[in-house]
């Protein structure tokens, strides 16, 4: 009888809206960084991916010219981490409890994650040039691809993520 009072009691705070629970904040999260630096013929070619992830799908992705490297870090809440940039390192930071909404901060300019779930950033000069774009997730998604494939798929669908990859390329 007890266990019964309880349970109703339960029912009654999730129901009257005093006892708010968020489950999509379970599950998987996860992410990284993966470096791409190199030369084919007469091109160079130097930035980093950034992605993350909630139950195995990508709902971030930030590429950045000029850096190699980086450190990630995720959990139920978001993620943060840094990347190298113009003789120092750049702190970013994603605040989310459902993959779908919430802030970016990168460098120290905010955004809202549901403007747009891909940043373009510049970091090969002084100033960061930071660009947030609207991708197509449910397209990023399909299939069963690596983060790196998964973008390159990306950059043929969408002129400006396109156009950042070659920019990250420079001549010899």
């Amino acid at each position: 009888m007890r266990t019964r009072a309880v349970a109703v009691g339960f029912v009654a705070l999730v129901a009257t809206g005093c006892l708010n629970l968020d489950f999509s904040t379970f599950g998987s999260w996860g992410g990284g960084a993966l470096s791409h630096g190199g030369q084919t013929g007469n091109l160079r070619t130097n930035y980093t991916l950034v992605h993350l992830t909630h139950e195995n799908r990508i709902y971030f992705v930030m590429l950045v010219d000029g850096a190699s490297g980086g450190r990630v870090s995720s959990g139920a809440s978001g993620a943060h981490g840094e990347f190298p940039a113009h003789e120092g390192k750049t702190q970013w930071e994603v605040s989310t409890r459902n993959a779908r909404t919430g802030c970016v901060t990168i460098g120290g300019q905010s955004y809202k994650l549901e403007d747009g779930a891909a940043f373009l950033v510049d970091a090969r000069n002084e100033n960061l040039n930071i660009t947030q774009v609207r991708i197509d997730l449910a397209a990023l998604n399909e299939g069963i691809w690596s983060p790196d494939d998964r973008v390159r798929r990306l950059a043929v669908s969408n002129d400006r993520v396109g156009a950042f990859l070659k920019q990250c390329e420079t001549p010899k």
